[in-house]
C-alpha cells in the first residue's frame, strides 16, 4: 500500500504558495514478470514469466520510493524501484534443458515539469526528466550452458503527465503516464499508473492502484533484456 507522509493532494490555494511542499511515499508493488534475455547473440534467448500469484516465492529483495516537491506551480518528482528475483526460464525449441534466470533491476527517475489548474477539482502536471537503468542479469542450463551473465547501465530520456480529480475532501484518483528510451538509452520504455487516494488526516493519505513498467534495449544492444512489470500498487 502507499503511505504519502506530506500533503500528496494539495488544493489550490496550496498551488499559490511560494514555499516547497514535498511528499514522500514508500510503496509496495507486488509485480508479474514478462519478459525476455538475450545475453549474446550466439546463444538463446531465455524466456521468463512469474504471474502475480507465485511472485513472493521467488522474490528476494524489493524496494520502492516515490517522492514529490511542488514550489508554486513548479513540480519535481522522485522515483526509485529495486527487484532481485530467481526464476525457471523457457529456451527456445531444440534447448530441452531447464534454465535459471537471476534478475535485478534498478531504475531512477527524475523528472521537473509545470502544473496547470484545469478547474476546481482537476490538474496536470507536464514533466521531463531521465530514467537510469541499472540491469544485471544471468541465464544458466547445467551442463551444457553454463552461467552466463548480462550487465547493463543506460540512461533514457523520458516525457510524462500527471492528472489529478479531486471527487470530495477525502477521495481523488490520480492517472500518471510516461513514455521514453527513443532509441538514446533503450530501444523504449513507457509506464503506466492509476490510483484511488484517501485521505486519512492533513498529512497522511493511502492509495491502492496498478502500475506497468517496461523497458526493451532488443533494438539497441547485443545483449538484449525485454521486459514487462504489472501490479496491483499501494502506498
Amino acid at each position: 500500500m502507499l503511505c504519502a507522509l506530506s500533503p500528496a493532494h494539495a488544493q489550490s490555494s496550496d498551488l499559490e504558495a511560494s514555499s516547497w511542499r514535498f511528499q514522500l511515499t514508500p510503496y509496495v508493488w507486488t509485480p508479474s514478470l514478462r519478459g525476455s534475455i538475450t545475453v549474446s547473440p550466439s546463444l538463446p534467448t531465455a524466456h521468463v514469466s512469474e504471474p502475480f500469484s507465485d511472485i513472493w516465492k521467488d522474490l528476494h529483495a524489493s524496494a520502492f520510493l516515490n517522492a514529490t516537491a511542488r514550489k508554486d506551480r513548479y513540480v519535481l518528482h522522485l522515483d526509485m524501484s529495486h527487484v532481485s528475483l530467481h526464476k525457471s526460464a523457457s529456451l527456445p525449441a531444440g534447448f530441452p534443458l531447464e534454465a535459471k534466470a537471476r534478475i535485478k533491476q534498478t531504475s531512477v527517475s527524475v523528472l521537473g515539469g509545470y502544473n496547470w489548474e484545469l478547474s476546481a477539482n482537476d490538474s496536470l502536471d507536464a514533466m521531463v526528466g531521465a530514467r537510469w537503468w541499472n540491469v544485471r542479469s544471468s541465464v544458466e542450463a547445467q551442463p551444457l550452458l553454463p552461467e552466463t551473465r548480462l550487465s547493463k547501465r543506460f540512461t533514457d530520456p523520458i516525457l510524462a503527465v500527471r492528472w489529478r480529480h479531486q471527487f470530495n475532501p477525502q477521495w481523488s484518483t490520480l492517472l500518471y503516464a510516461d513514455a521514453g528510451g527513443f532509441g538514446v538509452g533503450s530501444h523504449a520504455t513507457w509506464q503506466v499508473l492509476a490510483t484511488v487516494n484517501y485521505q486519512v488526516r492533513e498529512q497522511l493519505y493511502l492509495s491502492l492502484g496498478y502500475r506497468q513498467l517496461n523497458v526493451d534495449t532488443t533494438a539497441r544492444m547485443h545483449s538484449a533484456w525485454t521486459c514487462a512489470w504489472a501490479a496491483p500498487s499501494s502506498a
